[in-house]
């Protein structure tokens, strides 16, 4: 049985968020606060690996699903809305292969079932780099990645990831919320496709961002196999992290959504 760290917000109709690879569910907190707003009960956890959840060595989709699962047992949650970002959108994507009847609708933000290649392999690197040098400090983790990363969105959500960690002789040093030796040893597992014993029939809305290449208009006639309900919207303005690239055109796509059903 795998506990995972939830934040809850609100009441009403439930949601769950489920956040990408390296994120946690404190990226969420204002959307989903915001989604509490407009009556819904919703549930942000921290997947395997991530924020404040247990470790483990077994990290694939099938293990994660599983993971929300057993949240939404020990939470009573009943036909919930799943929410995915990326790796999030995948979790979500194999939940619905599995159980669809356990869902209402998903929302599958900038991800599409299709196999990926390994898209992080240079943050890894950076990662695994800096983690050898420990005890590090913050600042030095910062210089460390902005001369390697060049993207300043991402080196900022990297280091939300950083914690101050007791060891076994009661010393403190900086480290890592995300189990960076099992992502960098099973990342390959993150770039699989979903597999659908039959075509899932529930509401789906598919959400891209207009600057982001994860979900191309070639992806779509592959979805629609897997989702015949299946709608698509792009926000504008907004790469990969739709949800905080442009929060009020995203929400806005979502809540008209969710309206619908």
């Amino acid at each position: 049985m795998m506990k995972l760290f939830c934040r809850k917000y609100g009441k009403g109709k439930p949601i769950i968020i489920l956040h990408g690879l390296f994120g946690m569910s404190d990226n969420w907190m204002t959307m989903a606060k915001r989604l509490a707003d407009n009556s819904f009960h919703v549930f942000v956890p921290d997947l395997r690996n991530h924020g404040q959840s247990p470790h483990t060595e077994e990290w694939d989709y099938e293990s994660m699903s599983d993971d929300v699962f057993e949240l939404m047992d020990a939470y009573k949650i009943v036909s919930p809305v799943i929410i995915g970002h990326s790796m999030g959108g995948k979790v979500a994507m194999q939940m619905a292969a599995k159980h669809p009847k356990k869902i209402s609708a998903l929302v599958v933000v900038d991800m599409a079932p299709k196999a990926y290649p390994v898209l992080h392999a240079s943050i890894l690197s950076v990662l695994n780099d800096l983690n050898k040098s420990t005890p590090f400090t913050r600042n030095k983790a910062e210089q460390l990645m902005f001369r390697r990363i060049h993207d300043a969105s991402t080196v900022k959500f990297l280091l939300k990831n950083l914690y101050w960690k007791t060891d076994s002789k009661g010393g403190i040093a900086l480290a890592f919320r995300f189990n960076l030796k099992v992502i960098t040893a099973k990342i390959k597992n993150m770039g699989d496709a979903i597999s659908f014993p039959h075509t899932v029939k529930i509401p789906v809305l598919f959400v891209r961002g207009e600057k982001s290449d994860y979900l191309t208009q070639a992806d779509l006639p592959g979805v629609k196999k897997c989702f015949s309900k299946a709608k698509f919207v792009t926000i504008d303005n907004a790469g990969h992290w739709v949800h905080s690239e442009n929060p009020d055109g995203f929400l806005s796509e979502i809540l008209k959504f969710l309206k619908a059903l």
